[in-house]
């Protein structure tokens, strides 16, 4: 993952990102897997538990901690970041955020479009945090969603598919596949990092499932 270049003034990420990669590493994996993981990250020296929940870290101690969690685990880096984005949904419902991702609305493309105003609600309390940004629109074919998805972070795009997944799973009870409509990229005039995704019912879409899909569809 990318390290060179990152606006170092916009970027701090908060404590409990780091808590929740510890979380889902010691219960996968053991919590002397996650003790391997520092290592090679070159955080030894934090240790289990050693995560600050309120305070504000660099973003190359992510970029770090997900190289050394795949070096020390034998996976790719897309694959810890699409393990992390599937665990993330459910570390984040266990520490007290479930009611705030189901007022997001009543289908799947609702949730994906308040994300934005879910992340201003939470800015009030992490005033440092930059969030990405997402807006949606239908696919050309009216059958699923366009994703789009725009931050100074390059290169985590991996855990945006597999939040989606587990979101539209838990809370619109619908088996969706995530696809990469367009390749992340920078946008020269905002300075951040651009990509698309393409979300649909896995198994074709019936009238159940785009009500529970598509804004505005009854069943």
């Amino acid at each position: 993952l990318p390290l060179a270049g990152l606006p170092q003034s916009r970027c701090d990420m908060y404590g409990w990102i780091h808590q929740a990669a510890e979380d889902l590493v010691c219960k996968g994996f053991g919590h002397e897997a996650w003790d391997v993981c520092l290592g090679k990250a070159g955080y030894a020296h934090v240790g289990r538990g050693g995560w600050v929940r309120e305070e504000y870290y660099d973003d190359k101690v992510i970029y770090a901690l997900v190289a050394g969690c795949a070096e020390a685990l034998g996976l790719s880096q897309e694959a810890v970041l699409k393990a992390f984005g599937t665990h993330f949904i459910t570390f984040a419902r266990e520490a007290g955020y479930d009611m705030l991702m189901r007022v997001l609305g009543s289908t799947l493309e609702d949730f994906c479009s308040g994300l934005d105003r879910m992340h201003r609600h939470l800015s009030h309390n992490l005033p440092k945090l930059v969030f990405p940004a997402f807006w949606t629109m239908v696919t050309p074919d009216g059958e699923g969603i366009r994703l789009f998805y725009s931050s100074v972070r390059p290169g985590l795009w991996p855990m945006v598919e597999t939040i989606i997944i587990e979101v539209a799973k838990v809370y619109y009870s619908l088996e969706v596949t995530v696809s990469v409509a367009r390749e992340q990229a920078l946008n020269e005039t905002s300075g951040e990092y651009e990509c698309a995704f393409d979300i649909r019912c896995a198994e074709g879409i019936d009238a159940s499932a785009r009500a529970r899909l598509l804004r505005g569809e009854a069943a």
